[in-house]
């Protein structure tokens, strides 16, 4: 019974899917723990579709030391019955990329955890894309960014010290 509503199910995601399916979908951030970043893949209005060797991609990042795809990611088996699952295809310091190994895989609803271990605290704005049959979902989510102070702070820290320096020169002249 299970594996012939899997088969209808597969069957209508296949049917309105078989245009490009952009859906709802975005990586969201969960949650963060000190340099640990978990994010899951929310698909909220219509199912997306990833096809086999389509990948999914944070970028922007800094300091990734380290990447995890929780079991429900990357077994597959909520994401249809040919759907192999996500796995980890790249790390580096600044983007991580999963992949579709095998198998349409459709998507709605809320899927997994994607772990990113960082040497960064800080969140800032990152980006993601979501490469679809009908082209790429792009959107941005928080995540570890270097610490370097925004343009505004450092206006603010120049205009500080040229104040100490006219008060000291003020000083100086009196």
């Amino acid at each position: 019974m299970k594996k012939l509503r899997g088969v209808c199910i597969a069957a209508v995601f296949s049917a309105v899917c078989s245009q490009p399916c952009w859906g709802g979908a975005i990586i969201s951030l969960e949650l963060q723990t000190g340099g640990t970043y978990d994010y899951e893949l929310l698909v909220t209005t219509q199912a997306i579709a990833v096809q086999p060797d389509q990948d999914i991609v944070l970028s922007g990042l800094s300091g990734v030391t380290n990447a995890a795809v929780s079991l429900s990611l990357a077994s597959g088996a909520s994401a249809g019955p040919t759907c192999t699952g996500l796995t980890l295809s790249t790390v580096t310091s600044t983007s991580v990329t999963l992949v579709n190994d095998g198998g349409q895989c459709f998507y709605l609803g809320t899927y997994g955890t994607l772990e990113v271990d960082s040497s960064m605290t800080t969140a800032g704005v990152v980006d993601f894309s979501i490469q679809t049959p009908g082209g790429f979902i792009t959107g941005t989510t928080s995540g570890p960014v270097s610490s370097v102070p925004e343009p505004a702070a450092w206006a603010m820290s120049l205009a500080g010290v040229a104040a100490l320096g006219v008060r000291y020169c003020l000083r100086r002249a009196a």
